[in-house]
This record gives structure tokens, C-alpha cells and sequence, in this order.
């Protein structure tokens, strides 16, 4: 991981200082083409290959297919009813049957 940030920080960051970007877009093409350079510059790690030759060789079919629904923070909490029929959840004020007054309920929280 270090290494990592050692070369964005050398071949990227420091490669974008001074240079002004009109918008995002174009500082994220930039972005793209600097990677891209890393991503194909040879040879890397005294071999006669590039990163991304050898992702391309070894590790890309071991690659899974990306899920069909996107990710969603999820988190169960607990908490107890209070006498007025509410629980708080993440600072929430939330109503729930009286049945429930003093009981403790599971709360299933999502994005």
C-alpha cells in the first residue's frame, strides 16, 4: 500500500501541481491519462512486461462479474420503545405500536 501512494503521489500528484483544471472533467481526464501511463510503462519491476500486461495475463479472468443490484449500506441497531411509543434511531424520532411500549425492537437501517 505504501508503494501505491508513494507513486500517486509521485507520478500524479506531483505531475497535476500548477496545472489548473477548467472542470472536474477535464482533471479526471488528466487523471485517467497519467494513470493510464503508469498503468502501461515498461518494464516494470525489471521484467518485459507492464502492469498492465500483467493484470491483463493473470488476473483479469479471475475477476467476478460486478453484482446485478448496486451495494447498500446496511446495519441492524436495537432500540427500546419508549413510554411515548417512539424509538431514536441515528438521532430519529420514529413511532411504533404501542404493543411495543419498553420492549426492545430490531431496527434494520439502510442507505
Amino acid at each position: 500500500m505504501e508503494a501505491a501512494v508513494k507513486i500517486v503521489t509521485h507520478k500524479i500528484i506531483h505531475a497535476l501541481d500548477g496545472h489548473q483544471c477548467v472542470d472536474l472533467d477535464e482533471l479526471n481526464d488528466k487523471i485517467v491519462s497519467l494513470v493510464d501511463a503508469i498503468n502501461d510503462a515498461t518494464p516494470f519491476r525489471s521484467q518485459q512486461s507492464s502492469r498492465r500486461d500483467l493484470f491483463e495475463t493473470y488476473e483479469q479472468h479471475l475477476l467476478a462479474d460486478l453484482a446485478q443490484t448496486p451495494w447498500q449500506h446496511t446495519e441492524w441497531k436495537r432500540a427500546k420503545v419508549a413510554p411515548d411509543f417512539h424509538i431514536i434511531v441515528a438521532t430519529v424520532r420514529y413511532s411504533v405500536p404501542h404493543q411495543l411500549v419498553g420492549r426492545t425492537v430490531d431496527v434494520f437501517l439502510w442507505s
